[in-house]
């Protein structure tokens, strides 16, 4: 009996033992992140996990103007202030068409005009293998490819040379389809040649993809992109992008827009928690909004659509505490005339102008009297608008990242319990009394 138990303990050390190198194997290369931790989490596909890890290919797919570029930038701007000179990155702008101004947004060109411009997947092929080769062995990168749509093929250029030397002769020219080459050198080496090389050198490759109007009969799928099965075989992650609103101010007859909130869903991710959805915020001039995309999510004041919902934006909670009054407009408006103190406030408004809590709490604040008998009569609930200012103000945006993820986690862990498997794997009951090699050399 004694033996029985020993060969059991032994047997589960090694089994703890073989996770540990596993994880070990997994997170020992650098995981690049976006810095929104709701979009970190979306993508993670694993608990304890954020972003995309080197070595793998990241596909974002979205119509224009979707924000894909806006993704690629929040990951490459990211990196570099996380780690510094070992981080290495090449935009390549294969469209001819980057135009944000990154060294307002993040303090740093992105893209310039010495970066790489590859016309043809044979050429791209060749920049990002260099880019690789040219990493010392303690740096890492970020390589993007905006747009794998922009880019055409030796056999293309060849065909379009034959095709206008024909027609110049008039002749017809009918050696087939144009796009094949692409198609065909994209699925026999460019991809079966840099997954390797990828990994080898921590290398993490994005692709941006224009969707397209899917013309094939069999498919379920309403949309499509360049790089055909390709790309879903090859691909680590799938991203797709859509806008679900824009943000437009509007003055006399002049209208612009400043941003939009996007739906980023993962339709394809070699993670334990695939398919994974969300919506984000983001502004032309300031980038990705963590804190705005945090605060929706947590207290659930975007609708299916993304649209705002009304009756969650009026009050989030912050502060929970059943012994004191929600911090909501009325509320606090009726509080000051209680406290003999809202003409006072009214003294300080201009004309015309009406109760409002922007106006409200600095007159609070102005008192330590008032502040502190504030303090003990109301919560720390306000409105959406209130609330994302408040943690800008008070510096709490760590704070709002634990809760995003505490909600995140405290989801996932419940759906996890109506799957067969919440106490292990398949065969845990089995290989967990069995005994397993220690040689170090087998491939886990």
């Amino acid at each position: 009996m004694q033996n029985e138990q020993t060969l059991k303990e032994l047997s589960l050390n090694i089994v703890d033992g073989l996770k540990n190198r596993r994880t070990n194997m997994k997170f020992n290369r650098p995981y690049f992140k976006t810095g929104v931790k709701l979009i970190d989490l979306v993508m993670g596909g694993e608990k304890g996990v954020y972003g995309n890890p080197a070595g793998r290919i990241l596909n974002v797919v979205g119509d224009k103007s979707s924000g894909k570029t806006f993704i690629n930038n929040e990951i490459i701007a990211n990196a570099h202030w996380t780690y510094g000179d070992k981080f290495r990155w090449m935009y390549a702008d294969c469209e001819h068409g980057y135009s944000f101004d990154t060294r307002t947004l993040y303090g740093m060109d992105i893209c310039t005009e010495e970066s790489d411009k590859p016309e043809t997947v044979e050429e791209a092929f060749y920049r990002l293998w260099k880019f690789c080769d040219s990493l010392e062995k303690d740096e890492f990168g970020v390589y993007v490819i905006d747009s794998l749509d922009a880019l055409t093929s030796e056999e293309q250029d060849k065909r379009v040379e034959e095709r206008i030397a024909a027609m110049d002769k008039g002749k017809t020219y009918d050696k087939g389809t144009m796009g094949m080459g692409k198609a065909k050198y994209l699925s026999q080496e460019f991809f079966a040649q840099l997954c390797k090389k990828l990994e080898k050198y921590n290398v993490l490759l994005v692709i941006v993809s224009q969707i397209r109007e899917n013309v094939d009969p069999f498919s379920f799928e309403k949309y499509d992109r360049a790089g055909g099965k390709a790309m879903d075989f090859y691909c680590f992650m799938v991203i797709w992008l859509a806008t679900a609103k824009k943000y437009e101010y509007e003055e006399g007859d002049r209208k612009v827009v400043l941003g939009g909130t996007n739906k980023l869903k993962v339709t394809k991710g070699k993670v334990p928690r695939p398919y994974r959805e969300c919506f984000y915020t983001y502004y032309f001039n300031y980038g990705i909004d963590n804190v705005e995309t945090g605060v929706d999510y947590l207290f659930d004041c975007r609708t299916k659509t993304g649209d705002i919902s009304a009756p969650a934006a009026k009050c989030c909670a912050w502060e929970q505490d059943p012994n004191k009054k929600p911090m909501v407009g009325p509320d606090v408006r009726q509080w000051l005339i209680d406290n003999k103190w809202y003409d006072a406030y009214r003294e300080t408004l201009s004309e015309g102008e009406r109760f409002n809590m922007l106006t409200a709490m600095p007159f609070i604040k102005s008192d330590p009297e008032k502040k502190e008998l504030f303090d003990k009569t109301f919560a720390l609930a306000m409105d959406r608008a209130s609330l994302i200012r408040y943690i800008r103000e008070n510096d709490l945006e760590d704070e709002l990242n634990r809760r995003v993820e505490e909600k995140w986690e405290n989801f996932e862990d419940e759906a996890a319990k109506h799957t067969p498997a919440v106490s292990g794997g398949k065969y845990a009951k089995y290989y967990a009394n069995q005994p397993m090699s220690t040689d170090e050399d087998v491939i886990i």
